[in-house]
């Protein structure tokens, strides 16, 4: 397996130059287990998701490549680089490959790096800032500087801020690392992640009133967390009329250094720290009421004109029937 370096620096996630060659197929003949598991992963199709893709589409920055594509030297994305964040971005470094105790020197030329199993390591891709100003590039229009994600900082307030990320996404199964990286695509996992209150109120002349207070379960950030268009969404249905509350990261054109930038100016989303609290009425009707609790990656609205189906951006996490006091 060739570990030939490319002349530009790629993104080191802090423990040196990655391997641009090589194929995660290289490492399956020995490691077939964590291989299937991380093929079904999110950071295999961090490059090809199609709704990464369809938001890629609108704005093919360099800065996104460099976490969802980091072995790509150019904008191409193809070969290896195209398997997004595969073994050898966490696993290579300079021809050897790094374990968390280094075990398998008997196999191929490998050292400990305790850093892989710390949040450190995550927080690269998951907590950083929106791009500076680059020399003859378009002038930004979010805000430089100001956080684009900041799930780290977010575990730091949380509960969980005793545990690392690995703790939760890549449990021990079996004796071994889980390489699915648990997250969206775990059901179970979304269900335990917001204690959901629901209360109702049947007020004079037939409507509904629904006290709800969402807090953190089982998550050691923010819901939703991650992506700035992710969109945590609380439903509420009687009928055909429904009632909506959003729980999002809002941004709103401001003024900085004689110009204006998109910069945030409100957060709804269930705190990792705290809770969220709100009201919500429905009309006077017949049948019976309902909840849900959805994640979204995008806004449905947007995700209908990047022609995305719902089951693709919807993630459920709770629901419920409504019973009045």
């Amino acid at each position: 397996m060739s570990t030939a370096q490319p002349s530009a620096p790629l993104f080191t996630r802090s423990i040196g130059p990655m391997a641009v060659e090589g194929t995660a197929e290289g490492c399956a003949g020995c490691h077939e287990d964590v291989a299937r598991q991380w093929a079904a992963s999110a950071h295999a199709r961090s490059w090809t998701d199609p709704v990464f893709q369809a938001e890629y589409a609108q704005a093919p920055d360099p800065f996104c490549r460099e976490c969802h594509a980091p072995r790509s030297t150019s904008a191409r994305v193809d070969g290896p680089a195209a398997d997004g964040i595969d073994c050898l971005v966490c696993h290579q470094r300079e021809g050897t490959l790094l374990g968390r105790s280094g075990r398998g020197a008997e196999h191929h030329a490998v050292r400990a790096e305790p850093r892989l199993g710390d949040s450190s390591f995550c927080a690269p891709c998951h907590d950083f800032a929106f791009p500076e100003a680059r020399p003859g590039a378009p002038r930004p229009e979010y805000l430089p500087s100001a956080p684009l994600q900041a799930t780290a900082a977010e575990h730091a307030r949380s509960a969980a801020s005793d545990r690392t990320c690995q703790d939760c996404h890549m449990p021990r199964v079996g004796g071994r690392v889980d390489h699915r990286f648990g997250a969206l695509s775990d059901p179970a996992m979304m269900r335990r992640a917001v204690r959901t209150r629901v209360r109702a109120t049947a007020e004079p002349g037939g409507s509904l009133r629904v006290d709800v207070r969402l807090s953190p379960g089982q998550i050691g950030h923010a819901f939703p967390t991650g992506d700035m268009f992710r969109q945590g969404r609380f439903e509420v249905r009687r009928g055909a009329d429904v009632e909506v509350e959003r729980l999002q990261r809002w941004f709103a054109r401001v003024p900085h250094e004689g110009a204006f930038y998109l910069a945030q100016v409100d957060d709804t989303r269930v705190p990792p720290d705290g809770a969220r609290a709100f009201s919500l009425t429905l009309p006077p009707g017949e049948g019976p009421a309902r909840y849900r609790l959805d994640l979204w990656r995008l806004e449905p609205a947007t995700a209908r004109r990047r022609g995305l189906e719902e089951r693709i951006v919807r993630i459920p996490v709770a629901s419920g029937r409504i019973t009045p006091r």
